[in-house]
């Protein structure tokens, strides 16, 4: 057997009839690694890591088999497990939700004007506008909600169609991603809101870039008419009744040639379920303003139905399919709800 001498690296030949290594263990974490990478969580412990006692070893399996039982802090990555993605957009259920409801009649060739194909007028020209604080949102934080909308009719299905809504608060931001993204619901950010109780009287005020869009004031009691009532479908505290709503989807994509076209047009319609806490009849009075983003004086009010102040639970149980459109066509009557004059060249800076 040949060896080298490590002061000066000389050779020395030495006799022997057998040889005895002893160079320890070396690490080997391949199958961890090629588990992990498969999507199957795995832990070395022991030599696999690292070679030493027993004493270490069993340590460090005791704290992989602790780990299997301990709740560990979510990570946030811009890579998003599977495992999550059919959590998305789960569920939609605006719980806890406060505020005022109330319903006028407009001029039927107002609502005719702004209802896209192929929604037909519902033959009372009914317009329903909400204002409310939604506490409990399952997929955001709480935030405030307007919403403008009319009832319109396709075939011998009647919804309401949403012509317009603007959110403010805390959890906005995330209700108008997922609501427009989602949804195909018409929302728009920046809306300030002030809603005030004292004892029987009701106000609320919903701002949006300097103009006041909705005045509201409201004494409980008795409704302006007892239409009120069967409109919305006989509410009350306990009461559990369904609804729908008709909603618009479109995208903008670009060619080949990077020229971008309005695409994917679609008609949907949701199946809504409300659960009322409490419903409090109340005598209304509405005003409404338009801005050059948000035009919602322009279905004036000829007459007020009557309105309540709630507390409820709103939950959409699905969305479906109705009818693919020709997104050019019904772009124009979409683009408003969506987007300021901003968005079509027209900033207006001073």
């Amino acid at each position: 057997m040949i060896l080298e001498k490590q002061a000066d690296h000389t050779e020395v030949t030495i006799l022997a009839d057998a040889v005895i290594l002893s160079m320890g263990y070396r690490p080997d974490t391949s199958l961890v690694d090629e588990l992990n990478a498969k999507g199957i969580p795995a832990v070395a412990v022991g030599s696999a890591v690292k070679d030493g006692t027993i004493a270490p070893a069993t340590r460090s399996g005791y704290e992989a088999a602790r780990a299997l039982f301990t709740e560990k802090k979510k990570e946030t990555a811009f890579y998003t497990p599977k495992s999550d993605i059919s959590n998305f957009g789960k569920v939609s259920l605006m719980d806890e939700q406060e505020g005022l409801y109330l319903a006028y009649l407009t001029d039927p060739q107002a609502i005719a004007r702004i209802l896209p194909p192929p929604l037909k007028p519902f033959s009372m020209p009914v317009v329903t506008l909400s204002v409310c604080h939604i506490h409990k949102p399952t997929f955001a934080d709480d935030y405030y909600e307007a919403i403008l909308g009319v009832y319109a009719t396709y075939g011998k299905s009647l919804g309401l169609y949403p012509v317009g809504l603007v959110l403010g608060g805390p959890g906005a931001e995330m209700a108008v991603q997922c609501g427009r993204d989602n949804g195909s619901i018409p929302k728009k950010l920046g809306a300030e809101f002030v809603i005030r109780r004292n004892d029987n009287t009701v106000t609320a005020g919903v701002t949006r870039r300097g103009t006041q869009l909705v005045d509201i004031h409201m004494e409980l009691g008795q409704y302006n008419s007892p239409l009120t009532h069967a409109l919305y479908q006989n509410p009350g505290n306990g009461k559990q009744v369904f609804g729908g709503g008709f909603y618009f989807h479109f995208d903008r994509m670009p060619d080949e040639n990077g020229v971008s076209h309005f695409v994917n047009g679609a008609l949907l319609q949701n199946l809504c379920e409300y659960n009322y806490q409490s419903w409090e009849p109340g005598t209304a009075s509405l005003t409404l303003n338009s801005s050059l983003d948000d035009p919602w004086a322009e279905l004036p009010i000829n007459t007020i139905v009557g309105g309540a102040y709630s507390r409820n639970s709103l939950l959409v149980h699905k969305l479906n399919l109705v009818e693919k459109l020709d997104a050019e066509e019904i772009v124009p009557y979409l683009l408003t709800g969506r987007y300021d004059r901003t968005a079509f060249m027209e900033t207006g800076r001073i």
